[in-house]
């Protein structure tokens, strides 16, 4: 957490804000330093005077580009919210105990980078294509161009099971641990089952079951779940806990909580562990 439609939710949200505004200072709180990949004296020197040029996501990455005028230069910036980071826009610097780090606007707002669990980052980048985590990454699961031949070529190399092959970011990205549960509970295959034993049938429906689930959560601006670690921009709860037909139902008759990698994956009890091959 956040996955997905969390941090696309943050992203559309922080685009009309930040797109063509001037960043006139950032700041840091409560050991934000931390967050950034160089020293912060050298973040705030290199950030403050450009305007944000674009905003974008990869997978679970936010992809920020920044444009100083008076250099005719770029900068970039990759982040991540990790379990517990969001941003919140303001008039002022919010009064939390895990503000870690505000950016400044020439506008007078200001963003607030709130992370109680202190994983998120804030990584300044040559380029994104040289960035380790990104080059490693797979086709976007919500990519227009990304098709069911793609993701059943992909999951037909791996023994892995569908669950442990759908989390592999280099296969496809953007998926996590909540809409894998989801998306094979609705597509009808056994988390357990090899990806090598896909059918292409099986795949065609694990993809547009993944972008119904995901495209639902964006609309219901993602999952909160009970430790309300997750909530939007505006400070309010994803809804889409409410839709849940597997993932957290470990009082449910009908669902069975199995262990793959040491993480709780649930399964409906109809859903049998039979394969093709």
């Amino acid at each position: 957490m956040p996955e997905l439609p969390e941090v696309e939710t943050t992203i559309r949200y922080l685009r009309p804000a930040l797109l063509g505004e001037v960043i006139r200072d950032l700041t840091a709180s409560n050991r934000g330093e931390s967050h950034f990949n160089i020293p912060f004296s050298e973040v705030q020197e290199r950030i403050i005077g450009t305007k944000t040029a674009a905003l974008n996501r990869l997978g679970k990455w936010m992809l920020f580009e920044f444009l100083n005028p008076e250099e005719n230069s770029e900068l970039k910036a990759v982040g991540h919210l990790r379990m517990s980071g969001r941003y919140k826009i303001a008039d002022e610097v919010i009064k939390h105990p895990h503000n870690r780090f505000q950016i400044h606007l020439e506008n007078g707002r200001i963003i607030n980078y709130i992370d109680q669990r202190r994983f998120g980052t804030f990584h300044f980048v040559e380029d994104f294509k040289n960035h380790k985590a990104l080059a490693a990454l797979g086709p976007d699961i919500l990519a227009a161009d990304f098709t069911a031949e793609q993701l059943y070529e992909g999951l037909r190399k791996t023994k892995k099971p569908l669950y442990s092959a759908l989390l592999d970011q280099s296969i496809v990205a953007g998926l996590g641990n909540i809409y894998v549960n989801e998306t094979l509970h609705a597509a009808g295959l056994h988390p357990l089952m090899p990806g090598l034993a896909i059918t292409p049938t099986q795949a065609e429906r694990l993809l547009r079951e993944a972008r119904r689930i995901l495209t639902l959560a964006l609309e219901m601006k993602g999952t909160t779940l009970i430790d309300n670690l997750y909530q939007d921009p505006e400070g309010k709860t994803g809804q889409f806990a409410k839709m849940l037909q597997v993932y957290g139902k470990k009082s449910d008759p009908d669902v069975e909580v199995l262990k793959i990698g040491g993480r709780s994956v649930f399964v409906h009890r109809n859903t049998k562990p039979t394969f093709s091959h």
